[in-house]
């Protein structure tokens, strides 16, 4: 509901609109996503400082040489820089593209972290069987890279990793090596499942914007196939008399100037029935705005209340609020996509229609530019309510933006 300056849409617009309403939205993804994103990567981050802790521990009580703790720490280290490559979802389909996408430090930290859990694993396997959890550095790392991979190979990864303590265990079997099965195994499917989780979020925040963009490409489509019904027969007919009365100038000046007196009658009647769409394009009940306001916020991801004490039941303080509605809506989807609620008030106020919207994520120069702006938005808007002896008020504080409209009752 922050401000807008943007000129209504023209039915070229809505076609073109609704052509691409299918592609993927370019807005930004919504704070859920975000902050699902940040509990994943502190959840791993968590878990590999945890498996570094427990391999140091373990590996004290078998015996581990001294030097093998940097590769330890180095493990953890790398993975703390490189698991954010995985910001995209998993199964990512760009797996021969990723050096163009991801940053240089995320692939080193996993190449180092691959390197150094294969140092480990080596020593276990040529100087020390008894490190049983020798195994479980490159059980941790190895699925966070499968991750990236297609789903097919990231289950064939893990499997392979997980199978890499049960045949220690069955070579060397003792209660360390049992247990680095259970670990190993836990670890791979937390990491998996943690991420699948994480790409559910992400398939939902584009299905919220879909669903958004193809609410707005229908309001547009529909304004166009009126005005489409309304003028394509009519200016297909006054071409026509037109090109007649041209070549009637000649042979029967009567004939041509009859012509031309129904083609300026088509004229005129065409304007008055694009006139009479643009009235009821902004003429729609208070009812409806009312429901589309809700119904399209909340496809678009943003919790939105409405709250009806008295409303009014017809004349222009009725298609008046509901222009308001309409503004608020559609300022609120253009320019407030962080936007996480909104409310929406209708009440009569002793001998006053009051109309209020409210919402957050609004920009802090949506103010000014709403006050700047003539002739359209908010401030087109406040003119409407001054002629019916209302009017509009707009306020910014911090990132809420509230919109009132009053009209006397």
């Amino acid at each position: 509901m922050s401000p807008s300056s943007t000129p209504p849409p023209t039915p070229a617009d809505a076609v073109h609109q609704a052509g691409n309403a299918t592609t993927k939205s370019t807005a930004a993804p919504a704070r859920s996503v975000l902050a699902s994103w940040l509990y994943t990567v502190i959840s791993f981050v968590c878990i590999f400082i945890l498996g570094a802790i427990v391999v140091l521990l373990e590996g004290r009580q078998a015996g581990m040489a001294g030097w093998v703790t940097v590769p330890v720490l180095g493990i953890l280290v790398g993975l703390c820089l490189g698991v954010t490559i995985l910001r995209g979802g998993i199964h990512q389909r760009d797996i021969r593209q990723l050096g163009q996408h991801a940053h240089p430090v995320q692939l080193f930290g996993l190449g180092f972290a691959l390197l150094c859990s294969l140092v480990v694993f080596g020593y276990m396997i040529f100087a020390n069987m008894d490190f049983a959890l020798g195994t479980f550095p490159l059980v941790m790392t190895g699925s966070v890279i499968a991750c990236l991979f297609p789903r097919p190979v990231t289950l064939t990864i893990m499997t392979v990793l997980c199978l890499l303590p049960v045949l220690h265990f069955l070579y060397f079997p003792s209660s360390s090596s049992a247990f680095s099965i259970y670990l190993g195994v836990f670890i791979a499917f937390t990491i998996y499942m943690s991420m699948w989780a994480f790409n559910v979020v992400l398939k939902l925040d584009d299905a919220r914007q879909t669903e958004r963009d193809l609410a707005i490409a229908r309001e547009r489509l529909r304004f166009a196939n009126e005005l489409h019904d309304a003028q394509g027969h009519t200016l297909q007919v006054l071409a026509l008399k037109t090109e007649l009365a041209e070549r009637l100038l000649d042979a029967d000046i009567e004939a041509a100037r009859a012509q031309l007196r129904d083609a300026r009658q088509l004229a005129a009647d065409a304007l008055a029935n694009t006139r009479s769409i643009a009235r009821g394009y902004q003429q729609v009940s208070l009812e409806d705005e009312l429901k589309n306001a809700v119904d399209v916020l909340e496809a678009a991801g943003t919790t939105c209340t409405l709250q009806i004490d008295e409303a009014p039941e017809n004349g222009p303080a009725k298609e008046l609020l509901a222009r308001l509605v309409r503004e608020g809506t559609t300022n609120l989807l253009r320019h407030a996509t962080e936007a996480t609620f909104a409310s929406i008030e209708v009440t009569g106020a002793s001998n006053t229609w009051i109309v209020r919207m409210r919402n957050n994520g609004a920009a802090p120069t949506t103010l000014a530019s709403a006050r700047a702006t003539n002739g359209s938005g908010i401030a087109g808007l406040n003119a409407a309510f001054r002629e019916a002896n209302g009017e509009v008020e707009s306020t910014l504080v911090g990132d809420e933006f509230t919109l009132t409209g009053r009209l006397p009752r």
